[in-house]
């Protein structure tokens, strides 16, 4: 637990070392990762979690979809005037 500490407080003081040099010498976030497989694994699952998200999503629309023509068709295809609007002079 120990070494954990450790290489936290290391990482913090790179990190403020890295806020304090030049935009030129300065290095972006993602480039102070070490495990680059577990950074692959959290991707991989962020967009799984995302297409599960979407297919989700894709199925709701369907349905609202569904609902709404068939909410038309009992409705307004079934109006002789599918419109009228009044107005005041």
């Amino acid at each position: 637990m120990e070494q954990l500490h450790i290489i936290q407080k290391k990482l913090r003081d790179l990190l403020g070392e890295n806020d304090r040099v030049t935009d030129i010498e300065k290095l972006e976030r993602d480039e102070f990762v070490i495990d680059l497989l577990k950074q692959t694994q959290f991707v991989e699952e962020g967009d799984n979690v995302c297409a599960d998200i979407k297919k989700e999503a894709e199925k709701t629309n369907l349905k609202l979809e569904l609902l709404r023509d068939r909410i038309i068709d009992s409705t307004w295809n079934k109006m002789d005037i599918h419109s009228t609007a009044m107005r005041s002079v």
